[in-house]
């Protein structure tokens, strides 16, 4: 039986963005509410309050999110590259990296969990890594990471927040299907949803949704 997992990555990755926006949208009770695919980040939600911009990283196996993971160097690549060209006040917008990995004890993206934050510490180990260079695949990461000020660096740091073991490409699923059950009748929520993920994956050609 095929399901989304035996789908290429770049696919599979393109397919957990539609979805996770198509939730973002139904769950976001502003009228005002907007998501945008590939705008600013993978996915930008905006509003009257702050733009939450989010870093989506989808796995097919277990993986454990450690201080030198790819993963988290890559995500921190780009956002210090938009805050240093200006295309984000920290103050005004959150920063989620969104992955179905683990976040190891003790380590840098486990502090900067919702709950138990020590935003200082995050950083101190961060800086760490970049400073000793261990992989040298990360090298523009880490430099763009250290050309921010170091002012610059806590206020990135202050504004991410990590949302580990998140749902997969096929959990998410039913979370949706939920949130359209207040829409149409529960016969017709299965045919609604294929439309709604029909049109959002058509819809992402413009970005807007």
């Amino acid at each position: 039986m095929s399901t989304p997992f035996s789908a290429a990555p770049q696919a599979l990755g393109y397919l957990f963005q539609a979805r996770y926006a198509l939730l973002a949208l139904l769950s976001d009770e502003r009228e005002e509410a907007s998501v945008v695919v590939e705008g600013l980040d993978d996915i930008s939600i905006s509003g009257q309050e702050k733009i939450t911009l989010d870093q989506l990283k989808h796995h097919t196996k277990a993986v454990t999110l450690t201080d030198a993971s790819p993963e988290l160097w890559k995500t921190l690549r780009v956002w210090s590259a938009s805050l240093a060209e200006g295309r984000w006040k920290p103050a005004e917008v959150q920063l989620n990296l969104v992955t179905t990995a683990q976040v190891g004890d003790g380590s840098a993206a486990a502090l900067l969990r919702k709950n138990g934050r020590n935003e200082t510490k995050a950083l101190e180990q961060l800086r760490k890594v970049a400073q000793e260079r261990g992989n040298s695949g990360l090298t523009s990461a880490h430099d763009a990471f250290e050309t921010l000020h170091a002012s610059q660096q806590q206020l990135l740091i202050n504004a991410i927040t990590v949302v580990d073991a998140a749902d997969n490409i096929e959990e998410i699923v039913p979370k949706i299907k939920i949130k359209l059950r207040f829409s149409t009748a529960r016969e017709h929520v299965d045919a609604l949803y294929e439309r709604l993920e029909g049109w959002l994956r058509w819809s992402d050609l413009d970005g807007h949704v």
